[in-house]
């Protein structure tokens, strides 16, 4: 239960600062580099991303899975890990080279930046996140990610000045990425020794990661389809405009760090055939996870008018739409990343997860396609939605017979509208306050806050109805 505990904390902090750390820049950044230069950057490294995911192969999300399975045996960990990272090494040196030549034969501008960017595939070549996750040490792995982070943002509010230092920028965020899963890569020998890969065993390795590489690759084609298409048929300032909304979404790394610690347990405890403790624990995950989105949504929502120009300057005000938009994704997006991350993937549900993520990609392509031209980051979020909710539905009828996703949705009810009540309010008295923006901001923040957090707690005492917090308790103390 501790172990659990701590971890949800350590990997929660990680997760904020990891989109905090952002957030706090792009203001800085949207000043001093420019919604040209933020688009060229965002761009490229969506196309390396694509590049990275082929790389990484589903290494995360199965490498995950079968060291938890194994963790207790030192002798079956050291092959296991040692098999798993071989194959992920070697197939991120093929797909290295492939982007390399793509670079020199394919792009003619912004190469420098895109031949930088090849540093992600480095990156992702040391990476061994897969082992710290497995074994659920999760704190040494937030703690050296956080640091770095940190270091980073410090260099960037150092060093970058004008649109000219874009080069600078890139090369402070591939070089900060490298160092990271190199210390990772070398304090592992504290736990796992590398021994000869087995051949044979890397081949058979090869298929559940592809499997598993399909999800993933798709969610990263997902994720980086909107700003290569707002890129390519509206224009770079959209791009950066969308991506400085997108920075806002800090409760989605939340949710995700909750699904990261509670896996590795509910796939032991899958592969120990607790099905009762797998079910339990997921429903009420379900529904707190949903609880949490729908205030983000809302408190989203009551600040992004006042919140967008004073964060990101005036310039950026549209800003405050495209954040309103992406948080009524949160939602939507949250039934799904539960249902994948905490029931499908754990169980050993590949198929289902990859044609669920297959069903999505394709929605949000077409619908990319017909709104984008016409209406740049404003269709590109339409679509996503709309991907988000097929996804969403397409996952809960694969479980329908374990699991009915309509009857916990439908517990939560009451939170959605304590928050509309909560977004009215706020909106009102933002109506009447006058003071300085930042002033205006923090008030907003701490009404809407206090009054979803109050009317819950009165809703559920009243209900005997416990949701939001003891259902979180009871969900560690099934652990």
């Amino acid at each position: 239960m501790a172990g659990v505990k701590r971890n949800f904390i350590y990997l929660s902090l990680y997760k904020v600062l990891e989109m905090l750390l952002p957030m706090i820049t792009s203001p800085l950044l949207s000043r001093k580099l420019g919604a040209d230069a933020l688009g060229i950057y965002t761009y490229t490294y969506s196309i390396a991303s694509v590049f990275v995911m082929f790389a990484e192969l589903g290494v995360y999300r199965y490498g995950m899975r079968e060291i938890a399975k194994v963790r207790d045996d030192k002798s079956k960990l050291n092959q296991i890990y040692s098999d798993i990272y071989s194959t992920h090494l070697f197939c991120g040196g093929v797909v290295f080279v492939i982007y390399i030549l793509f670079v020199i034969t394919s792009v003619k501008n912004n190469v420098i930046i895109y031949i930088i960017q090849a540093g992600c595939l480095i990156s992702n070549m040391l990476d061994n996140a897969f082992f710290y996750v497995g074994i659920e040490d999760v704190k040494t792995l937030s703690l050296r990610d956080a640091l770095i982070k940190i270091c980073t943002f410090i260099l960037i509010i150092v060093v970058i000045k004008s649109p000219e230092d874009l080069v600078i920028y890139t090369i402070i965020m591939v070089i900060s990425s490298i160092i990271g899963k190199f210390i990772a890569l070398i304090y592992a020998r504290k736990y796992v020794r590398m021994v000869k890969p087995n051949v044979s065993a890397c081949v058979n390795h090869l298929k559940p990661m592809a499997v598993l590489m399909v999800p993933a690759l798709a969610a990263v084609i997902y994720q980086s389809m909107d700003r290569i298409m707002i890129g390519r048929f509206y224009n770079n300032a959209d791009v950066g405009y969308y991506d400085c909304a997108s920075k806002a979404l800090i409760p989605k790394n939340i949710i995700t760090a909750l699904g990261t610690v509670l896996c590795p347990g509910i796939a032991k405890a899958y592969a120990e055939g607790k099905r009762n403790q797998v079910n339990e624990t997921f429903k009420n995950s379900m529904r707190v996870s949903v609880i949490m989105s729908l205030a983000f949504m809302f408190g989203i929502s009551a600040i992004a008018k006042e919140f967008a120009p004073f964060f990101w300057g005036k310039d950026f005000s549209i800003c405050s739409k495209y954040m309103i938009g992406l948080s009524i994704s949160l939602p939507v997006w949250c039934v799904g990343e539960v249902v994948r991350n905490q029931y499908l993937l754990p169980c050993g549900k590949d198929n289902e997860y990859m044609f669920a993520f297959l069903i999505g990609v394709a929605v949000n392509a077409i619908l990319n396609f017909i709104l984008i031209p016409i209406t740049g980051a404003t269709g590109a979020i339409i679509a996503t939605i709309c991907a988000e909710l097929v996804i969403s539905a397409v996952q809960a009828y694969f479980i329908r017979k374990e699991i009915l996703i309509k009857k916990i949705l439908v517990t939560t009810i009451p939170y959605f509208l304590i928050g509309c009540f909560m977004l009215f309010v706020v909106r009102n008295i933002a109506k009447i306050l006058t003071f300085m923006p930042i002033i205006c901001i923090v008030i907003e923040v701490i009404v809407g806050a206090s009054l979803f957090t109050l009317l819950s707690f009165i809703y559920e005492i009243k209900s005997q109805h416990k949701c939001f917090i003891l259902l979180f308790d009871k969900m560690v103390m099934k652990r």
